[in-house]
């Protein structure tokens, strides 16, 4: 999966809810930072 800006945001996403879809991914101008949800 490809994907920029915010569309890297949704794929990171769908990519931590659902490893077993995702083969790869490539985030470009996207932030990756924590989201609340996920943060400890």
């Amino acid at each position: 999966m490809v994907r920029i800006s915010i569309g890297g945001m949704m794929a990171l996403r769908a990519a931590l809810i659902c490893p077993e879809r995702a083969k790869g991914l490539i985030l470009l101008d996207t932030d990756a930072g924590r989201e609340h949800r996920y943060q400890q």
